[in-house]
């Protein structure tokens, strides 16, 4: 891993009722550093670093990623903070017609608060950021949608748009939609 990996185990949530796992990730230099970062927020946190906590046994190369992008000047160093999934099904978890309301003020109400107060973090929404792939990509759109006001940009990769979902997804492209605010980027499958 590139950079500084720590994992904070069983954090606890009010809203969801389950513990979850977290890695917080810290650019190189942030040690050295006492600037203020971006926060990246990330499901399916077990994906992101480490391939043998991976689901498929390949991890995303998030560490690589951004020290590449780093250096191309490309974007600015940032904090990643991966959130994990529980024993519940992913689909449970982050569909906007299930979990999703609750994971939401999960991340919002505790992790966010506990992220921002405990390293040097950008924490207006210009500078926080969410992201995921697949159901993590309908989760993604769901928290730019709802929660504009925190989260100013989203990436929404090989986002999944079940029938339930559909009406979020025909509903973010209005002319009155909140993600009118929000730097966005959405593929799906």
């Amino acid at each position: 891993v590139l950079g500084t990996l720590v994992f904070k185990r069983d954090v606890p949530s009010e809203f969801l009722g389950r513990p979850r796992h977290v890695a917080v990730w810290t650019p190189p230099g942030y040690e050295e550093s006492d600037e203020r970062y971006p926060v990246l927020y990330m499901h399916d946190g077990q994906n992101l670093f480490v391939p043998s906590m991976s689901f498929t046994g390949v991890d995303w190369g998030v560490d690589e990623s951004i020290v590449r992008l780093v250096e191309a000047g490309e974007i600015p160093p940032a904090i990643v903070v991966g959130a994990f999934n529980t024993g519940a099904t992913r689909r449970q978890e982050y569909a906007p017609d299930e979990e999703a309301p609750l994971y939401a003020r999960f991340l919002i109400e505790e992790l966010k608060p506990m992220i921002d107060k405990e390293y040097r973090t950008l924490p207006d929404r210009d500078h926080t950021v969410v992201m995921g792939s697949s159901m993590g990509g309908i989760l993604s759109l769901y928290l730019a949608y709802q929660h504009s006001d925190i989260f100013g940009m989203a990436g929404c990769l090989s986002t999944t748009v079940r029938p339930p979902d559909r009406s979020l997804y025909t509903k973010a492209w209005r002319e009155d939609s909140p993600l009118r605010k929000v730097r966005l980027w959405v593929d799906y499958d």
